[in-house]
């Protein structure tokens, strides 16, 4: 492999990496992308902050010369917004417009995802 893979996730997620399985093995394969969203709080739990400050990426530059082992946080949109908050609005028959890609609505409407 020559060029570098970078794992998107959010924060809510990164916030349970060293749980999962062979995290330093992911990290070694990856650079992890977190995206974090406005107001949630910062990295509580020492060992992850442990993790990011010896493996934070300050420039998204630096994922492309690195095949794996960066840690990239991403602000991302100002809304308040979580896939799981969107699953309850489409399982409650509400439609999350403007909260999605008109791609992904689409498919999501095709497909009858998330329905109650």
């Amino acid at each position: 492999r020559d060029r570098p893979i970078c794992m998107l996730l959010g924060g809510d997620a990164f916030n349970y990496f060293l749980s999962w399985r062979h995290p330093t093995n992911i990290l070694k394969l990856a650079n992890l992308v977190v995206m974090k969203r406005p107001g949630h709080a910062a990295i509580e739990d020492p060992a992850l902050r442990r993790l990011l400050d010896a493996h934070r990426a300050t420039d998204n530059s630096e994922l492309r010369d690195s095949l794996g082992g960066r840690i990239y946080l991403q602000t991302v949109t100002q809304l308040e917004i979580s896939s799981t908050q969107i699953r309850a609005l489409i399982a409650a028959g509400h439609c999350p417009r403007y909260l999605l890609p008109e791609p992904v609505l689409r498919l999501l409407e095709a497909e009858g995802l998330y329905r109650g």
